[in-house]
């Protein structure tokens, strides 16, 4: 398991015995797996209740030697008061870092929370915990495999449904995006008509851009401010604003010249594709 989480940052847990998990858990902690340790600690709490429950003997071998003392004092104590008086301990509350599952080749998971937090409009360096929404990546397209093109776009990335798209630019590092809650094309009604091209409203839209695809010290969001051009339906693959971020062909627009959008960015150019990316995104 720790292997494949290693190389593709997946972990399905669902079909795990109690013992694996914990001795997931042990192995992340030998192996500094920080992400990958909170993550199995919060779901031997929450899904595991009742195993750990029969297994006291077991957790208590496996937990109180891992290193540097990972488990304060306090929760020491309680897990004793819940082992002589079985009484829940009040402090082992789910730990917070949510290991996030996405299939990109673009971004690294610890990314994608940087998104969720900009989708619920939270702060960037929010930490992530069960409480919060926790949302789901579907690959639907990606250029390298489908092609890119506009057609190839339209076709793939189509109807009403909250979508990510991530590009790879040449000959540098940059990494842009957008986020639309309604998608990019063939949305359906509640638009209005403008040049010819069908304009779509949107208070949740955003477009970004990261250094590297591991940056999180200077990524930047531009959000949608004029609402009601957030997604504009023209011959171009996708065109957030009017041309805030905008797809034709091989070629990625960044002018923001209709100022449909905040102008964080900084930049007013164009870029050729390397990669593209797009994922729908549900609860």
């Amino acid at each position: 398991m720790i292997l494949k989480y290693i190389y593709t940052g997946e972990l399905d847990l669902t079909n795990q015995s109690g013992e694996d998990i914990l001795g997931l858990l042990v192995a992340s902690d030998e192996l500094l797996l920080e992400e990958l340790f909170e993550y199995v600690q919060d779901y031997l709490i929450e899904k595991l209740n009742s195993w750990i429950y029969e297994n006291v003997d077991l957790i208590l071998h496996s937990v109180f030697n891992l290193e540097n003392s990972i488990i304060p004092n306090d929760i020491y104590d309680e897990i004793e008061e819940f082992y002589y008086k079985d009484t829940l301990p009040k402090n082992l509350s789910p730990r917070k870092g949510l290991l996030t599952k996405i299939k990109s080749s673009i971004i690294k998971p610890n990314l994608a929370n940087i998104i969720f937090n900009w989708i619920d409009k939270k702060d960037i360096m929010y930490t992530r915990t069960i409480n919060d929404p926790v949302y789901k990546f579907d690959l639907i397209y990606r250029g390298s495999r489908d092609g890119i093109n506009n057609e190839t776009f339209k076709d793939y990335c189509n109807g009403r449904v909250a979508s990510l798209v991530l590009i790879k630019v040449q000959n540098s590092n940059k990494i842009f995006g957008g986020y639309s809650s309604i998608g990019f094309n063939s949305i359906g009604d509640g638009y209005f008509v403008e040049f010819g091209y069908l304009w779509y409203s949107s208070s949740d839209n955003f477009i970004f851009s990261f250094e590297h695809g591991e940056d999180t010290q200077n990524m930047k969001i531009s959000r949608v401010i004029d609402y009601s051009k957030s997604i504009i339906i023209n011959r171009a693959g996708f065109n957030f604003g009017w041309g805030s971020l905008c797809m034709t062909n091989q070629t990625l627009h960044l002018n923001n010249s209709d100022n449909a959008y905040e102008n964080n960015l900084h930049t007013n150019r164009t870029y050729l594709i390397e990669e593209i990316e797009t994922f729908t995104i549900s609860p």
